[in-house]
């Protein structure tokens, strides 16, 4: 019984070592054109204007969703997170670019997504550095 681990053991070894030191990764992250990221982001848009910029401006059309980069998980890093592009056009008529982060697993204890976003020209403190470098 004992040789037939020891075999199954180093045979197991042999496939991990042949196909790399670690098993393919698939994203869990959600894609940039998910519903509900969309949602939260308009949501929230939608709230942060009075408060911050002081008069109300609501996201009321987006378009051309992108994604600029996807870091994946790795054992140095145990947060998913894809960078993601759109265009919008806000309430005042404007055309303007928006800039989100979706991060995984990093929702409330772990469990879900995380988005910060920022949208060109309205970001009046550089939370994310100028002109939104920091969610490129």
């Amino acid at each position: 019984m004992r040789s037939l681990v020891t075999i199954a053991a180093a045979a197991l070894s042999t496939i991990v070592l042949a196909g790399g030191s670690e098993p393919p990764y698939f994203p869990r992250t959600p894609e940039c054109n998910n519903d509900l990221i969309l949602r939260s982001v308009f949501s929230r848009f939608a709230t942060y204007t009075p408060n911050v910029i002081g008069h109300p401006i609501a996201i009321v059309q987006i378009g051309n969703i992108g994604e600029n980069r996807l870091e994946l998980k790795s054992r140095y890093w145990s947060v998913e997170r894809r960078y993601c592009y759109a265009t919008v056009t806000t309430s005042d008529g404007r055309h303007r670019y928006l800039w989100y982060l979706i991060e995984h697993p990093f929702a409330f204890a772990g469990l879900g997504s995380s988005v910060n976003f920022c949208v060109s020209g309205l970001d009046p403190w550089y939370v994310n550095g100028a002109d939104c470098a920091s969610l490129r």
